[in-house]
This record gives C-alpha cells, structure tokens and sequence, in this order.
C-alpha cells in the first residue's frame, strides 16, 4: 500500500468513534440444512425422502429441462440479524456440500457445459462438449403463484395451476432461478430450449478424476461466485427475512448415455436431511456463510471505530483477504480504501 493511503487512514483514525450502527462479521455453518425438498412433479412424498436426484429431459415437450430439482434451505435467523435492509448485508463467502448416495452411475465433471451441447447432435444450435460427463450446479431460487421466500415451505405443492400429467413446464411454485439487480427472478428450468447461457452460481466439485465414475458418498463443494449484483442482492434479501433457500441441479440424462455415466440412469442421487445414514455420518447437506453486518467501519466488529479496525482492514488488504472487499465489486483495491474510509468517518 501507498505512503498516502497509510497516511490518510492514520489520520482519520486519530481518536475514536462509538459505533453509530450494529456491526458484525458472522462466520457460520450448518451441518444439516432446516428444510429440503426433492423439487420433482411426481414426488408424493415432498419434505421427507431420504434421498434427492437431479436430472433433466432437455426439449421433451412437457417437462422442463431441469425436470428434477434439489432445494436446500437454511433458516439464518437468530444468527444474522434480521430486518435491517439490504444494505446492511455483504456477503463475504458462502460454500454449500451436498453428499452422492448412489455409487458408480454417472460421471464427475467439475467444468461447464455450453446449454447447446445438450440439444441432439443433428440440431443445427448444437454445440458439442469437449468432455464426459454433465455438471452439478447450484443457482438462487425463485417462486410462482403465490409464493415467496416467506411463505414457501419443504412441503409445499410442486403447482398451483396446471396439471404435472398433462403438461410440467414451468408451473413448479419454485424454481432454479437467475436473479437481476433490482432482485427479479426469470426462471431457468428451461434453458436449453430458451437458449439460456449456463448462470450458476457455482459448478459442484470433489476430488476426482475428470470423466470417471463417481463413488458412493463423494462429497461435491460449491464456492458460490458472489460476483453478480444479482446474487449478492439475493443474499441481502434472504438475509433481511432470515431464511436462505438454494437449489441444486443439473441435465443428467433422465437414461442410459454412454457419455454421462455407466449407470441406467445416469444421474446422481443425493442424502437429504431427513436420511438416517446421513446424519450419523455426516452427508447431510452444509452451508458455511462469512457476512458482514453494518459499517465496514467497525472492521472489527467491537462497538468502536479506531486505529485497531484501521489495523485489520490494512491486514485484510495487504493479504487480499475477501473480507476487504467492503465494496462488494470482487476486486481488492484502492476503492475499497475509500469506502473504508468513508464508513469509518461516518
């Protein structure tokens, strides 16, 4: 850092300031999410399964290309503070886990795939995919007819209006979402046939070997990309009401394809909450969060503002840690010294 950013925060940390709003820095993680949901027409058991897949039926008429959808939600409640708009909330890192059940049906790929390679090949928007395998992917969730973030539930009705057997596209009451800037959700369970270029927010990943079989029990990691003013509006919202929800899916076939796995099918299947295997050995699903709360001028989150909050931010910098991202453009740099400075004189 610069001789002139070291003298400009050692001259606004001269004295201190008693803290003007609640500042917090909350590193926490679930074990286990507090609801799930196997997000699929023909689930007659919603809320309850021991297990959840995901796969996709790409151009069939009825059904949406990501047919089946696997919901997580995790009530943040009592553990960041609620109601305080979504200013207050910047979101550091988040990392969610989910377990395979089913052992050796479908292949590990840890990489995108462009929307068009799931098209037949003689499809003239065909694009082809340079590997096997398809990939696991973790989006926002949005919501139909009636419901929202407060109000959607585990066991809630898959639809509203339209009837599953006759025609399932797009009349699921939540779904796999992109989220813009001003906090609209479009949804995506159709993006192959609405040419939707791929918008996860992160791409699952485990230890494993690109194109091989996926054992029983292998744990997949998403870094969820916070980049998106969209996602991390989300987040602000999720956490305003005190309850995240996020799904995991993906367009394994819903049949034997020799290009996605051994099995028939070859998708993954994976615990849920509610599996007895699951909770003694640890393959529920996780979130880890790390978000800031109020100020960045409280750096330090201990109700004053001085040289000390000035002294971690400058480590936090110096370092590149995420947590000197104060504002929240994913790039450390001069700019987030500035906002320091201006959260602290406030």
């Amino acid at each position: 850092m610069s001789k002139l950013l070291i003298t400009a925060i050692a001259t606004a940390t001269i004295g201190g300031f008693a803290s003007s709003s609640l500042a917090q820095l909350i590193d926490h993680s679930w074990t286990t999410p507090d609801g799930d949901r196997w997000m699929y027409a023909f689930n007659g058991t919603p809320g309850t399964r021991f297990t959840a897949n995901t796969f996709g039926k790409p151009l069939v008429k009825q059904f949406d290309d990501r047919d089946s959808q696997f919901i997580l939600m995790f009530d943040t409640a009592g553990i960041i503070p609620q109601g305080m708009g979504l200013d207050a909330y910047r979101i550091v890192s988040a990392t969610v886990t989910v377990t395979v059940f089913n052992a050796d049906e479908f292949f590990y790929d840890g990489t995108n795939d462009p929307i068009a390679s799931y098209r037949p090949i003689d499809d003239p928007l065909y694009e082809s995919d340079v590997d096997v395998g398809r990939p696991i992917e973790i989006f926002p969730v949005g919501y139909r007819d009636g419901f929202d973030l407060t109000n959607w539930q585990e066991n809630s009705p898959f639809n509203v209006v339209g009837d599953p057997l006759i025609d399932a596209k797009r009349i699921r009451t939540a779904f796999a979402a992109s989220i813009d800037a001003t906090g609209i959700a479009a949804d995506v369970s159709l993006a192959v046939r609405d040419q939707i270029a791929d918008e996860a927010m992160a791409i699952g990943t485990a230890p494993l070997t690109a194109g091989h079989s996926v054992p029983a029990d292998t744990t997949f990691t998403f870094d969820l990309d916070l980049c998106d003013p969209g996602v991390r509006r989300y987040f602000a919202e999720a956490f305003d009401h005190g309850r995240l929800n996020l799904v995991i899916t993906s367009i394994h076939g819903a049949s034997y394809d020799p290009d996605i796995g051994p099995g028939d099918p070859s998708y993954p299947i994976f615990y849920t909450s509610e599996n007895p295997l699951a909770i003694a050995f640890g393959y529920t699903p996780t979130l880890d969060l790390v978000v800031r709360v109020g100020g960045a001028g409280d750096y330090n989150s201990d109700g004053t503002r001085n040289f000390f909050d000035a002294q971690a931010f400058l480590n936090d910098f110096s370092a590149q840690a995420p947590e000197a991202d104060v504002n929240t453009d994913c790039t450390i740099d001069f700019f987030d010294v500035l906002q320091f400075l201006n959260e602290f004189s406030q």
